[in-house]
């Protein structure tokens, strides 16, 4: 789920709430003071280090910086910036 600006582009991802999940969204290990959780910044669920170790550029979020980003997110958009950068005729 994403947040909307007042121009109608998508903004970061709404975060799932600590208290509304205690396990990882990908394999279910719980948090723990040495499992840590870790949003990804760009579908806003939290994932452990093992899913979540990702950093990439994402337009929507200072698109200089890199964010984390689960491996999902990161497989989906490193495909949507290759596409953008070399786009079939």
């Amino acid at each position: 789920m994403y947040c909307e600006g007042t121009d109608g582009n998508e903004l970061a991802a709404v975060w799932t709430l600590d208290h509304d999940q205690k396990t990882c969204t990908k394999c279910g290990d719980k948090f723990t003071m040495w499992n840590r959780r870790h949003h990804c910044r760009n579908c806003g669920r939290p994932f452990d280090q093992k899913y979540s170790s990702y950093k990439i550029v994402m337009s929507k979020l200072q698109p200089s910086k890199p964010k984390r980003a689960c491996n999902e997110c990161y497989s989906i958009i490193l495909e949507q910036q290759r596409m953008n950068n070399n786009p079939q005729p």
